[in-house]
């Protein structure tokens, strides 16, 4: 009987204690669910905006990125040449 009662204390001690934890990690894998869907519509922003860069034409320094224009012969960042040689 004594240990039958000692497993049940045991059990209902684990369980006070390790409750906490399992509330807290379960908040975590819905913020991390969360955090994907975020990053899944930044990830979209993200590529709609490289998508009008592209189609608009627009030149960039293949050293720096910055953008420049066509007609430039250095980039006004870095100084770099935009003219193939």
């Amino acid at each position: 009987m004594s240990t039958a009662v000692a497993v049940i204390i045991s059990v209902l001690v684990f369980g006070c204690i390790a409750y906490p934890f399992v509330r807290r990690m379960a908040g975590v894998r819905r913020e991390s669910v969360r955090g994907r869907a975020e990053y899944a519509d930044l990830d979209a922003e993200i590529e709609n905006r490289v998508r009008e860069l592209r189609e608009s034409g627009a030149c960039f320094c293949p050293r720096c990125g910055r953008k420049v224009n066509e007609a430039d012969r250095f980039c006004a960042g870095c100084g770099a040449s935009l003219r193939q040689e």
